[in-house]
């Protein structure tokens, strides 16, 4: 596309379990940054805890974002937080754009087996590319971060900028900073990994931020570090395309005829 955004990150400290506090102060915070330009506001995995929220009371109980959303006229993700619909409990991210509408993006393909996620957590199916006009954008949900086969699909889909809403215990973090450096020069997109901060890990491990964003070329150009904050990253997708003009590798792919296998539906 060519163009410039804002992200905004978010890097939620969560002191409560519940969502109402939680939300309050998300809505507090991202209500005092400033907005110059097109913008997307992304927070963090987990941030009102292992609440499963029921999906008929989706809007409901996201009203004062979608509002929020609509009074900035600033896209959000709100993280990735349990839904709980007939089929299931599934880990899933959405997108609140202007005026309020819930656009499913994506669900967390490989629920976590250390922290024994999958045993209430369905393994999801959803993985979209949603253009937004002046991005293309996604969402990986924590660990399928680790999957790079997942990153590649997305790419070769169309992103240009892939959002990994994250919950990771401290003595994690430098791996996901890695992650995002490989992510994004592997398949030339903006990569952003928006962590939960000030808090704990399932199994007690402290969880203390690293949110980050690498550029097309790998290059980290933004970094959180531990406090609870929100910062303005201003992305230039010109770096995409010139980036994919240099390092040709979702091209190579393409030439080989792999696109058709990142392409089929996901069982």
């Amino acid at each position: 596309m060519g163009g410039e955004f804002e992200l905004i990150l978010y890097q939620h400290g969560r002191k409560y379990h519940g969502i109402e506090e939680n939300l309050l102060r998300a809505v507090k915070k991202l209500g005092e940054v400033r907005i110059e330009s097109e913008s997307l506001a992304v927070m963090p995995e987990m941030w009102f805890g292992s609440v499963a929220v029921e999906e008929e009371r989706l809007e409901e109980i996201f009203a004062p974002l979608q509002l929020l959303s609509t009074d900035l006229n600033m896209h959000i993700l709100p993280g990735a937080f349990y839904v709980k619909t007939k089929d299931g409990v599934f880990s899933r991210s959405y997108l609140i754009s202007p005026g309020g509408a819930m656009t499913l993006v994506s669900e967390k393909i490989f629920p976590s087996l250390p922290m024994r996620e999958r045993e209430k957590v369905s393994r999801g199916k959803v993985l979209r590319v949603i253009d937004l006009k002046f991005a293309r954008i996604s969402s990986l949900i924590c660990v399928d971060a680790i999957y790079p086969e997942l990153a590649r699909r997305l790419a070769m889909g169309g992103a240009e900028v892939i959002l990994n809403p994250a919950s990771i215990p401290a003595n994690r973090a430098a791996l996901w900073r890695s992650l995002a450096s490989v992510r994004a020069a592997e398949n030339t997109v903006y990569w952003a990994t928006v962590m939960l901060t000030e808090s704990t890990y399932p199994d007690g491990r402290p969880v203390r931020g690293g949110s980050v964003v690498a550029a097309p070329n790998g290059e980290l150009i933004a970094d959180t570090g531990s406090l609870e904050q929100a910062i303005r990253v201003k992305l230039d997708l010109g770096s995409v395309e010139k980036q994919r003009s240099r390092w040709p590798y979702l091209k190579d792919l393409e030439e080989l005829g792999w696109a058709s296998f990142y392409s089929k539906p996901m069982l």
